[in-house]
């Protein structure tokens, strides 16, 4: 996680994914989500002249639906995995139980190679 929010400087601004436009703050906080072995979040703030890393661990919140579509999931992730979290759904055995989901419910095609 420190790799990654020290590296966003790096980056140009083309690299960036806008998910919800607004005006930015020069020296404001920065919030990192990361998904890999499990669900890593991240802060940057300012200090002084650079921005520093406050890396800490998703933690297993819980999946909250929202929808029938999610609640749906959620019974299915429920049977198949011990604790249903938005991490455990981050990791590799969560995807895979959301994709037999959305195959099981007919919203994707299984892809043999």
């Amino acid at each position: 996680m420190q790799g990654i929010g020290y590296g966003l400087e790096l980056l140009a601004e083309s690299d960036y994914a806008v998910l919800h436009s607004g005006e930015s703050e020069a020296h404001g906080a920065r919030a990192i989500i990361a998904a890999g072995t499990g669900l890593g979040e991240g802060l940057l703030v300012w200090r002084d002249d650079h921005y520093e890393m406050l890396a800490s661990e998703g933690g297993h919140a819980d999946f909250a639906p929202r929808d029938d579509l999610e609640l749906d999931l959620l019974r299915y992730l429920m049977r198949h995995m011990p604790r249903v979290s938005y991490e455990t759904c981050s990791q590799a055995t969560g995807w895979c139980a959301s994709t037999s989901f959305c195959v099981t419910a007919g919203m994707a095609r299984r892809r043999v190679n």
